[in-house]
């Protein structure tokens, strides 16, 4: 460097401007929500401009202010407004070009066009309707009948139509159901009742009535024990029997009969002996003499006195408790009635005891031996208690059920009906009929009915029954006839708002998302198809495509004459028909759709034995950003464990799905779990169509099983410290808030732990919380604390989460519990 470079101002770059503050360096990480686009704002753009004036020697010379009382100044500060406002705009639009920033609906709406995604447009819950018919009545239900709900607090009445007809029978209405009868005695030891024989009941209930006594003979004619009536119920048209006590021998009986009297043989109450008087030396002598209480075989009895209205043909049974060979029961019918006289002693001239009594000849000879002093004869009434021989068990199970065949004929029920089973104890299950046939158990008729899919869970026998008049509805009612417009044949892709919203779109296998438009366009009365794009088809097809807006207001667009054909002119030609009604608010409880707007003749009532399911609000922006990219990764297909996650979010109620693959013992399994809008269950109808969408796609060699996620409960317990400037109360509601928000199924994924660092941070962030502890982060039940690698301290730095499970708060008030604590210095 030479001596003058020392001295030249410019040769040290001390007198040169920095770099300009504009355009600002852009560097946007993979992965934002947001990105940074603006090259610059007001103040970076003013100062720009002002460092500009130092770079140009002649305007540094004459142009020295720099404040905004200048002319100059003020405008380019003006020119700064400018350029803030269109960098703004310009960053907003970059947002708008990418599918994971965008925030306008149209936005996201066009580049999931690109990718080949239309966002699925809601779909209508769906109901099982119940309907009970007037005595004697047979109705045909037809399609579109409609059920109005019966609306809670804050809530609006829906409107339900039939998607299916049927021929609803009175015999239909609900009929109790039993399991498979099992072989049963019940006559054994601890049982107190018993159904009565089919084919004897009446008789035999018409000779019992309560208080009654009854006689149970033993099984191998080891005695008998003594009942009365309690009860004679009538139970599903079966006569059932109760008696007391309960039967006490361990060998439990083989008949049982009631009785009328009760009688003993003469002698049973003589003494065991008597004075003999006897001469000796001219004196009398008295010696005492056994009494002989045994007897020889014998077909003839005689009772201890005489009895009225004994008859030929009347049945006994005569028990004997102590035998020379044991103890002997015996049935038997009375031949003949007489009077005998009978003394007790032997020889002398007056008896020990002697008295006219009954005489009894049976059909059959009693054995030799018989203590008369232990033997009691009952007689018996007609008929003879016969019982069943079967019973059935406290509980359904599987898929086969048995219904009374007097109530119902195997025409009554045909294969591939639809009909709902409930107990009373849980939610009632929609089933498909398979298999009907007869069957017999004991002289009873039954039908047997197999069923699918298998029963969730066993339904309790004494209140179990099935709904037979069973059909499907789905939420909505029916717009018809509404005219569009006027068709104008000079107009190219013609289009038209249909009036009322939002359009419903009800399940359907194989449709794009698994639901289908119920929209149905005709022009001069001839019906026109929807398809999803004008592009490519001829110039002469009678298509339109439909997409609906912000406000759930749908738009019919018609072709060009090229890509479709153009609407021939015409006054008022464009008519529409469609349904009106979407989304959750159709998932109403069960028991609430029971007002008929339409009663055909001899329909007495309706009901939904069970919630309304499958309702789903259009898919959210978020969820579009998430699932557009599907059709790019997957291209229809279902090859990974992911492709299935994407393919069920994809169908329409489905918002979460976690894929893993397991063994069974045999092979691998894929075990998709899934979850509805807001947590909703995936059964029934949904979970059938899904099943139904999903192999169309996949590889039916892999083996599927699709399950509804179970909810795993945890409790936590917090303590806050509140700030001072805050309301005490307001700040517990806000930190209970954030607790539930944790756990709120849309923040939680299936299988995603939790930490208690999370739930730290989820509270800390409230406002006007200054300091917290968590004391309590525990599984509710402990049972599954073991399984899921928890120990029983009360707070888990850490709880397990299974692929299949998502940790929630069952009771909110009793499990998410935030109290105050004293004030922190």
């Amino acid at each position: 460097m030479s001596i003058e470079d020392l001295f030249d101002e410019s040769a040290c770059g001390c007198c040169e401007v920095a770099a300009s503050p504009t355009p600002e360096v852009i560097h946007n990480r993979p992965g934002l929500t947001t990105i940074r686009y603006r090259i610059g704002t007001f103040s970076s753009f003013r100062q720009a401009m002002i460092e500009a004036i130092a770079r140009k020697p002649k305007l540094r010379d004459e142009w020295t202010a720099r404040t905004s009382d200048d002319y100059g100044i003020a405008v380019l500060e003006m020119w700064a407004y400018l350029a803030d406002i269109l960098t703004f705009y310009q960053e907003r639009i970059a947002n708008e070009a990418f599918l994971r920033t965008a925030l306008l609906r149209e936005s996201v709406l066009r580049l999931a066009a690109l990718l080949d995604y239309e966002p699925f447009p809601g779909v209508a819950a769906t109901a099982h309707l119940a309907f009970t018919l007037e005595k004697d009545k047979q109705v045909q239900i037809p399609v579109g009948l409609r059920v109005q709900s019966v609306p809670g607090q804050d809530e609006r009445p829906q409107k339900f139509e039939m998607a299916e007809a049927i021929a609803a029978d009175v015999r239909l209405n609900q009929i109790r159901i039993f399991p498979e009868p099992e072989p049963h005695n019940p006559l054994e030891q601890g049982l107190d009742q018993g159904t009565l024989a089919p084919n004897d009941a009446e008789a035999i209930a018409a000779e019992l009535a309560e208080g009654d006594n009854l006689v149970i003979r033993l099984t191998g004619n080891t005695g008998v024990e003594e009942k009365n009536v309690e009860k004679l119920e009538v139970l599903d048209s079966r006569r059932v029997l109760t008696w007391a006590p309960a039967i006490l021998s361990a060998g439990g009986g083989d008949r049982m009969f009631k009785w009328v009297r009760k009688f003993r043989l003469f002698g049973h109450n003589a003494p065991d002996r008597y004075l003999e008087p006897a001469t000796s030396n001219g004196l009398v002598v008295f010696s005492p003499q056994p009494v002989i209480f045994t007897r020889t075989a014998s077909d003839e009895l005689f009772l201890d006195s005489i009895y009225e209205n004994l008859k030929e043909g009347t049945k006994v049974l005569v028990v004997s408790t102590n035998t020379s060979s044991g103890i002997f029961v015996h049935h038997a019918s009375i031949e003949e009635v007489g009077q005998s006289s009978q003394r007790v002693g032997r020889g002398g001239q007056v008896p020990l005891m002697a008295a006219t009594v009954t005489r009894l000849k049976l059909d059959s000879a009693l054995p030799s031996n018989i203590d008369i002093r232990q033997v009691v004869v009952y007689e018996l009434a007609e008929p003879e208690i016969a019982f069943w021989g079967f019973e059935y068990a406290d509980d359904i199970s599987g898929n086969v059920i048995v219904a009374k065949a007097e109530d119902l004929s195997e025409e009554g029920v045909e294969a591939d009906q639809t009909i709902i089973l409930a107990d009373g104890d849980g939610e009632p299950e929609p089933m498909t009929v398979q298999i009907v046939e007869p069957e017999t158990y004991g002289g009873l008729d039954h039908l047997k009915i197999s069923l699918t899919p298998p029963l969730t869970r066993d339904l309790k026998t004494r209140t179990a029954v099935f709904y037979g008049n069973v059909a499907k509805a789905t939420h909505g009612e029916t717009v018809a006839g509404e005219v569009l417009g006027d068709g104008d044949a000079s107009a190219s892709f013609q289009f038209f708002w249909v009036r009322k919203s939002p359009v419903t779109f009800v399940p359907q296998p194989g449709a794009p998302h698994g639901a289908a438009s119920t929209l149905q366009v005709r022009i001069d009365g001839v019906l026109w198809h929807e398809v999803d794009t004008l592009f490519g088809h001829e110039k002469d097809e009678r298509i339109y495509t439909t997409s609906v807006n912000d406000e759930d207001t749908m738009t019919v667009r018609f072709g060009n004459g090229t890509n479709g054909s153009r609407l021939p002119t015409g006054r008022n030609n464009v008519v529409a028909t469609y349904r009106q009604g979407l989304g959750r608010d159709g998932n109403v409880p069960a028991n609430t759709l029971t007002t008929l707007l339409d009663r055909p003749v001899g329909l007495k009532s309706v009901t939904n034995p069970f919630e309304a399911r499958g309702g789903a609000e259009p898919e959210s922006l978020d969820e579009a950003r998430i699932n557009a990219p599907n059709t790019v990764r997957t291209f229809g297909r279902i090859v990974s464990l992911r492709d299935f996650e994407d393919a069920a979010r994809e169908f329409a109620g489905v918002a979460k799905a976690r894929a893993v693959l397991e063994w069974d013992g045999l092979e691998q399994v894929v075990r998709l779990t899934v979850g509805g809008d807001k947590g909703a269950a995936i059964i029934g109808e949904t979970k059938k169509n899904l099943l139904e969408d999903l192999n169309s796609r996949r590889d039916a060699n892999r083996k599927l099983a699709v399950e509804t996620y179970q909810e795993l409960f945890v409790q936590v317990r917090a303590v806050i410290y509140v700030d001072p400037d805050f309301i005490d109360e307001d700040v517990r509601a806000a930190v209970h808030a954030a607790l539930l928000d944790y756990f709120s199924f849309d923040n939680l994924e299936f299988g995603q732990p939790v930490h208690l660092s999370d739930i730290y941070q989820a509270l800390q962030d409230v406002r006007g919380v200054v300091a917290l502890d968590i004391d309590l982060l525990q599984f509710k039940n402990p049972s599954v604390r073991t399984s899921h690698g928890a120990t029983d301290r009360p707070v888990q730095p850490r709880l397990r989460i299974f692929s299949t499970e998502l940790a929630r708060i069952e009771r909110p008030v009793d499990d998410a519990i935030v109290s105050i604590g004293t004030r922190r210095s």
